[in-house]
């Protein structure tokens, strides 16, 4: 069960069984958008979503490289995709664990603050007017196999669908990091997407973190 609202031209989030899933979300989201093709009642088809390109999230790579590169998972990254640069895991660990340290955060809550403030997504690369090189100035080329924040965003998300998409990419962004060897699987054991196959399987309320404690007690002192 999920429950959407569409009301003061904002699509957002009322509540949620336990078993929804991401898939679950993005169907209900695109559900409550109108008028034939437009994404939402106020789209004028500017194209500003594609400008950067959109993070790509790690359960999207096998399907993009099946698709666009027959499987090759080294194609899609070398002809397709812009890599951020990634801390090496010891210089993770130490800062994760001056968190715990400073903070007397446990690690899992410590992790999950570094990760949310250190996801650089992949995405795809750009054009030289900074859109997606996938977005041909009128519309997106490979709609029918666009990735999941893709299928997911809307320039008019309400507070609590906007922070969950934050904290799904985020989530998302660091599986992706070890699906293509940046990191290792078992320095993110924590992680919803790990040995989860595909969106439908992927729990919203497994991305409902809340950070406002921690946040207060980093930051109090200012």
């Amino acid at each position: 069960m999920l429950k959407l609202t569409s009301s003061h031209n904002r699509i957002d989030i009322i509540e949620y069984s336990a078993d929804a899933t991401l898939e679950d979300l993005v169907t209900g989201t695109e559900n409550l958008r109108s008028n034939g093709l437009r994404k939402t009642k106020t789209c004028i088809g500017c194209g500003n979503c594609c400008m950067p390109p959109p993070p790509i999230l790690g359960a999207d790579l096998a399907d993009l490289s099946l698709r666009l590169c027959n499987g090759d998972m080294r194609k899609l990254t070398d002809n397709y995709l812009a890599i951020p640069h990634v801390p090496p895991p010891e210089l993770i660990n130490k800062q994760i664990a001056e968190l715990v340290r400073l903070n007397s955060f446990n690690e899992k809550e410590s992790r999950l603050l570094f990760e949310y403030n250190n996801s650089e997504p992949i995405t795809f690369k750009k054009k030289e007017n900074d859109s997606c090189i996938f977005f041909d100035g009128e519309k997106c080329t490979i709609y029918e196999m666009r990735p999941f924040i893709c299928r997911l965003y809307n320039c008019v998300m309400g507070n609590r669908l906007s922070v969950l998409e934050e904290m799904i990419v985020a989530q998302g962004t660091w599986h992706a990091y070890s699906l293509i060897g940046l990191i290792q699987p078992s320095d993110i054991g924590h992680n919803p997407f790990i040995n989860n196959e595909g969106y439908k399987n992927i729990k919203i309320g497994s991305f409902e973190y809340d950070f406002e404690k921690s946040l207060t007690q980093i930051f109090g002192y200012f």
